[in-house]
C-alpha cells in the first residue's frame, strides 16, 4: 500500500482519499476530516482520546452544547468526527469503552489497535548513561514534570526513603514544578536532566540504566516512556487509570493517581524485584510498529 502525507496545498481527487487517516478528535482536526468526508473520502480515526472526567459527564456536556451552534469544544468537535469517521481506531479497550459513553459510538465502527515502540530500545546500553553521572539501579521519570503525570509526589518519595532519582523532562513553573525544585535543592540524590530528544543517546542509555521508570499520572493510554523503557530492560511501575494493563499485564506494578501510599507501595515493591526480560520480549512480540501497521492495515481492509 502507498502512504502519502497529508500536503494542504495538494489538490486531491477523489480516488485519492480512499483511505484518509487522521490522529486526534478534537478542534484540530475536526474541519479537515468534515472536508474530506464532504468529498466523499473515507475518513479513518485513530481518536487518542482519553481524559480523566466521567465520560457522561462529556456526554451530558454534548447535548448541551448541540443546542449552540457558535459554541466549540474539544469534547463537540471530537464527537462530531467519530460520526463521520468510516472506521475509529483507539489505542486499548479502555479508550473504546471511553469513547463508547462519551460519545455514543457504535461499537462495531470500532477496531482496537495499539501504540508501537521503536525497537532500538532493546539494545540500550547503560554504560553511556552511567558514566557521565555515576548512578545506576535508580528510579526513572521522563516527560513533561509538571502536569498531570504527577512527580512531585515521586519526588517527595525520593526524598523520604532516599532513592536515587533520576527526572528527564522540562521543569515548568507551575506549583508542582516548584515542588519538584524544592526537592531537588534539599538532597542531592534527585538528579534532573532538561529535555532529551527521541533520538538522543542519553535516552536510551537512561533508560537501561534505571531499575524502574515510574508514571504515576493522572492516566496514560498507555506512555510511550514506559513502552521505551521497558524494552530496555527497566522495571516499571506506573498509573493504573487508562489502557495501561492491556499493555503491561502482569510485567508491572500499578498505583493509583495521587496517592501518595499507593505510589510508596508501587515503588518499593518493583525495587524488591530484580531485572529481567520478560517485559521487553512480551513488548517486542505485541506492541512494535511492525505489529501496529498489520493491524492497521487490517482495520483498512474492513472499509
Amino acid at each position: 500500500m502507498k502512504v502519502e502525507l497529508f500536503d494542504q496545498w495538494k489538490g486531491y481527487k477523489r480516488e485519492d482519499l480512499q483511505y484518509f487517516h487522521l490522529f486526534g478528535a478534537d478542534l484540530r482536526t475536526y474541519y479537515l476530516g468534515e472536508a474530506v468526508h464532504r468529498k466523499g473520502g473515507n475518513v479513518i480515526l485513530s481518536s487518542v482520546y482519553y481524559r480523566e472526567i466521567n465520560p457522561y459527564f462529556l456526554r451530558l456536556q454534548n447535548k448541551i452544547l448541540s443546542k449552540i451552534n457558535h459554541l466549540y469544544s474539544s469534547n463537540k468537535m471530537g464527537k462530531k468526527l467519530s460520526a463521520v469517521a468510516k472506521i475509529i481506531l483507539p489505542n486499548s479497550k479502555a479508550e473504546a469503552d471511553y469513547i463508547q459513553k462519551a460519545w455514543g459510538v457504535s461499537p462495531e465502527k470500532i477496531f482496537v489497535v495499539p501504540n508501537g515502540v521503536d525497537t532500538k530500545f532493546k539494545d540500550a546500553n547503560p554504560d553511556y548513561f552511567y558514566s557521565k553521572y555515576g548512578i545506576k539501579d535508580f528510579l526513572l521519570g521522563v516527560g513533561t514534570l509538571s502536569h498531570r503525570k504527577n512527580y512531585d509526589l515521586l519526588a517527595r518519595l525520593a526524598y523520604d526513603e532516599k532513592i536515587p532519582l533520576v527526572l528527564i523532562g522540562e521543569l515548568g513553573n507551575t506549583e508542582k514544578s516548584k515542588t519538584i525544585y524544592d526537592y531537588m535543592q534539599r538532597c542531592k540524590h534527585i538528579i534532573h536532566i532538561p529535555h532529551l530528544n527521541h533520538d538522543h543517546d542519553l535516552l536510551a542509555s537512561a533508560y537501561a540504566a534505571a531499575h524502574s521508570l515510574v508514571l504515576p499520572s493522572d492516566f496514560e493510554t498507555p506512555g510511550l516512556v514506559a513502552l521505551e523503557a521497558g524494552l530496555a530492560g527497566s522495571r516499571i511501575v506506573i498509573t493504573e487509570v487508562g489502557g495501561t494493563k492491556e499493555y503491561f499485564g502482569d510485567y508491572a506494578d500499578y498505583v493509583k493517581p495521587r496517592d501518595y501510599e499507593s505510589l510508596k507501595r508501587g515503588v518499593l515493591s518493583s525495587l524488591n524485584k530484580k531485572k529481567d526480560e520478560n517485559l521487553k520480549w512480551h513488548i517486542l512480540n505485541n506492541f512494535t510498529w511492525d505489529h501496529v501497521a498489520s493491524k492497521t492495515l487490517e482495520a483498512y481492509s474492513r472499509l
